[in-house]
């Protein structure tokens, strides 16, 4: 996380985003080894971490995008209850308080290879 926020405030240069695409990956990397759908079952506790660290990266990552993404990001905050007041880069370091974060709505649309046949 470090390059990140330092290079989005130079504008949100290619390296900012790489840097940010770098940690969505490793998120995506650890969530996915983590397994929380098992962990339901067997480790509820550690499911519940799993959750909260990949919930807290992303709320990170979200912040960090929203000079190249404002909409898309926004809608993302929003849905994990982020308060508007609490979306600045100076807001990262910020845990927010604990809440329940509903059943969520896609923010991308999901890419479907067109059909050449």
């Amino acid at each position: 996380f470090q390059i990140a926020p330092r290079a989005v405030c130079i504008c949100c240069s290619s390296t900012a985003l790489g840097a940010i695409w770098n940690v969505v990956g490793e998120a995506n990397k650890y969530f996915a080894g983590q397994e929380p759908w098992a962990l339901k079952k067997t480790d509820p506790e550690r499911m519940a971490t799993v959750l909260n660290v990949t919930a807290e990266v992303v709320r990170r990552v979200a912040i960090m995008a929203q000079p190249a993404m404002p909409e898309s990001c926004h809608r993302l905050l929003d849905q994990m209850g982020v308060p508007e007041d609490a979306r600045q880069f100076v807001d990262l370091d910020t845990p927010p308080a604990a809440r329940v974060i509903e059943k969520p709505e896609g923010i991308f649309p999901r890419y479907v290879e067109p059909d050449n046949g």
